[in-house]
């Protein structure tokens, strides 16, 4: 028997249905939520830990102090946030949270919190657990299974911070259940992986490109597919509106505030997002967000 330590990264929210969503990570996380099922009550599952992408705005409080956060914290002011400057993961918000379907199967004290892509203090915790149960036959590690969130980033980040703490550990990453940013960064990664001596398949992009378009073709409900383009509108990349509230007969002109090059960069991004294509002739007669959400909804039919 083999034990297996499974560790889930970065299955939340603002990376499946948010503002980082996208039908690929929307899809990969129902197979996570049906491979942890079958895992969880195997004998050799010696535990499905998780970490948790978190951010800080102005809000925020230190949960120490009870005090918000310095201005130095606030994710725009971060390396990252000038990087990538779209707010997610904001802690204790609806995007922080792992989603639900995953969630179940991580125990609280299990879950750990991170500011970047690394989690040192995983590392260490995986480490002195593998190093106190060395002996205990039920619980120690013979294997560290990762998944999640983006293969490039997150993903890769972690599974190569316990390469260098554990050494002759076996480390899989669980490429089919892993998402990234795009099929050339995910494919990049796994062969990153592969020449560190982590157990990961590298996918040709033939492979990958069908393998998407098999998940994304599956359509996506009418609240998964509002979750996405309002996590979108939401995003500071399109959010002009000064709080002004959106719903779905709001246009995005004198409501959403675009002006015509935002218009075309939205539907670009959801031509990405959904794996689908939009006509001239489609763009122009969409003039409300519930438009948008209408003419997404047709072509994932």
């Amino acid at each position: 028997m083999s034990n297996k330590l499974y560790i889930v990264i970065d299955v939340q929210n603002d990376f499946v249905s948010g503002s980082l969503g996208s039908p690929w990570a929307v899809a990969t996380t129902e197979k996570i939520a049906k491979f942890l099922e079958s895992v969880k009550d195997n004998p050799e599952t010696v535990g499905i830990w998780a970490t948790r992408d978190t951010h800080c705005d102005e809000n925020t409080k230190d949960p120490f102090f009870g005090i918000n956060v310095s201005e130095f914290e606030v994710y725009e002011n971060t390396l990252e946030g000038q990087k990538l400057p779209v707010r997610h993961c904001i802690m204790n918000t609806e995007g922080w949270e792992i989603v639900p379907s995953v969630a179940k199967f991580v125990k609280a004290d299990k879950i750990f919190d991170k500011p970047t892509f690394m989690s040192e203090w995983l590392g260490r915790i995986v480490l002195t657990h593998a190093r106190a149960n060395a002996v205990n036959l039920s619980q120690c590690i013979d294997e560290i299974v990762l998944m999640g969130f983006c293969t490039s980033i997150c993903v890769i980040s972690n599974a190569l911070n316990l390469r260098g703490l554990m050494p002759n550990t076996k480390i899989t990453v669980m490429e089919d259940l892993c998402a990234d940013v795009s099929p050339e960064s995910h494919i990049a990664a796994c062969t990153v992986l592969r020449n560190c001596q982590i157990e990961v398949n590298v996918p040709t992009f033939a492979e990958l490109d069908t393998r998407i378009l098999e998940l994304t073709s599956v359509r996506p409900s009418d609240e998964e597919i509002e979750k996405v383009v309002f996590g979108m509108l939401n995003s500071p990349k399109y959010n002009f509106r000064d709080e002004k509230r959106i719903d779905k007969n709001s246009k995005f002109k004198s409501d959403c505030m675009f002006d015509s090059l935002d218009e075309v960069e939205f539907l670009m991004e959801i031509e990405e997002k959904f794996a689908i294509s939009i006509s001239d002739e489609e763009a122009m007669e969409v003039e409300t967000v519930g438009d948008a959400i209408k003419l997404i909804s047709s072509k994932k039919n």
